[in-house]
């Protein structure tokens, strides 16, 4: 049980980067155009 929480930390905290990384790049995109 230990290991399944510790892979979903892992998955959140990784999917939390991702998304800020998407909102960043969103926003400079928007700055191009």
């Amino acid at each position: 049980m230990g290991d399944q929480a510790e892979f979903t930390a892992m998955a959140k905290r990784l999917g939390d980067r991702v998304k800020r990384f998407r909102a960043r790049r969103g926003m400079s995109r928007k700055d191009l155009s």
